[in-house]
């Protein structure tokens, strides 16, 4: 199920809003939580509980922590960003929230988060390489809708459809780096994964408004395939070599990472996407002059100069938005190759457990 989510998603998402509206898309997941819930109770073997008291004053100050980094990131770009009060007041309560959270975690009897898991040299690095890859994950996600609808004119459903090929990719190489990781080392998978990945942002930085969806899907397929060669060999190396005692916090704070890197990669190409909107429509507006021969005849074929001056600042527009996208893939491009020297801190564990792609992707 967590597999085959990626590829009907975005064309089930697409479906309900064409058909309904944007809020469908989120009323969808009411009845299937309501019906996993249900199946848990039903279906979930008992196990021992073990009770543990519960750190609110630790859980508090990861909470401040994580909401001031996540609000000064969604709002910043719109307020200004440092040249706004509201800013400062996020960061402040960030730092001074991490700060606690961490000095509380060091110095409590039963802490919410047990600091003792970073000293495991692979679940440390796999966390900055998670980070990473939470950033150029869910950044393309975020922008192949808005580039696809507004920019090359497709519905939503086609949005959908055309997007469906990375949930495939995703797949099939999870299927096979499962028989894979227990062969080969495992860091040979991810610096293999990373590099397709990378790969495939290169593609998209080659994307044009009138060119087929062809390319599309194929950069799609290929960063499904490179997804799959990175998060099951890289849950195996970071999980590998960590005590038992720590892996069920690990496993909160690996999910935790992730999420965080995707707010930080979501909010960057926002922001870049923005600034560089405005950026390439002035570099190309001073381009184009009312003496340029083809303007002049085109103003001559049109009744003048007055009758083609909102055709041309519309085409600036759309053709700066495009650069400025393209932009964005090839910061993402940049930010994925500069991840691959930390697959060389990663050890590679004496014996290899048998890894489980759905708990992988869960992660």
């Amino acid at each position: 199920g967590i597999m085959f989510g990626p590829i009907i998603g975005p064309t089930l998402g697409g479906w309900l809003t064409e058909t309904f509206n944007w809020r469908a898309v989120f009323l969808v997941n009411l009845p299937v939580g309501i019906l996993a819930f249900f199946m848990l109770f039903a279906l979930m073997p008992k196990s021992e509980i073990r009770l543990r008291p519960f750190d609110f004053f630790g859980f508090g100050m990861l909470a401040l922590a994580v909401a001031s980094i996540q609000l000064l990131l969604d709002r910043g770009q719109g307020i200004g960003w440092f040249e706004s009060p509201e800013i400062w007041l996020y960061l402040i309560l960030a730092i001074s929230g991490a700060w606690v959270f961490v000095v509380h975690c060091l110095t409590a009897a039963n802490p919410f988060v047990d600091l003792g898991m970073f000293k495991d040299r692979n679940f440390s690095t796999g966390l900055v390489m998670i980070f990473v890859i939470g950033i150029t994950l869910f950044s393309g996600l975020a922008l192949l809708p808005p580039m696809l609808q507004n920019l090359m004119g497709l519905p939503v459903i086609e949005t959908g459809l055309v997007m469906g090929p990375r949930g495939i990719g995703t797949m099939v190489s999870m299927i096979l780096v499962g028989r894979l990781v227990a062969k080969y080392d495992p860091r040979i998978l991810v610096f293999g994964g990373t590099l397709l990945m990378a790969y495939s942002l290169f593609m998209m930085t080659e994307f044009d408004i009138v060119m087929g969806t062809g390319p599309i899907m194929l950069s799609g397929l290929l960063q499904g395939v490179g997804m799959g060669f990175v998060f099951i060999p890289l849950n195996t190396l970071a999980f590998a070599t960590i005590s038992a005692k720590y892996r069920i916090d690990a496993t909160s704070m690996f999910s935790l990472i992730r999420n965080v890197g995707s707010g930080v990669g979501i909010s960057l190409v926002t922001a870049v996407l923005a600034n560089m909107q405005v950026v390439n429509h002035a570099e190309l507006a001073e381009r184009v002059t009312l003496d340029y021969g083809p303007i002049r005849d085109f103003a001559a074929a049109s009744g003048g100069f007055q009758n083609i001056i909102g055709s041309i600042n519309g085409l600036i527009i759309q053709q700066s938005a495009m650069i400025a996208f393209l932009d964005d893939f090839k910061l993402m491009m940049w930010v994925t190759l500069a991840s691959v020297p930390i697959i060389l801190l990663l050890r590679r564990p004496k014996a290899i457990p048998k890894p489980d792609p759905a708990h992988a992707m869960a992660e």
